[in-house]
């Protein structure tokens, strides 16, 4: 049995990888019984978290307050 090696350059791999995220980012994935860009879900997620944060430091402020 012969085992073959192959080599894959850096410059060989930057298109795949390219393609590979193209590829990750269009998946869609289902949120409360619809379909979504994988991309819109983690944008809105992001949103949210914000929004969370900043509601957090508002709370953390009035208690602060004497």
């Amino acid at each position: 049995a012969t085992t073959e090696i192959y080599t894959l350059s850096l410059h060989d791999a930057l298109p795949i990888c390219a393609e590979l995220a193209r590829d990750i980012a269009s998946i869609q994935v289902l949120v409360a019984g619809d379909y979504a860009k994988r991309e819109d879900v983690d944008r809105l997620g992001q949103t949210l978290f914000q929004k969370l944060d900043h509601i957090s430091e508002q709370i953390n402020r009035k208690a602060d307050k004497p």
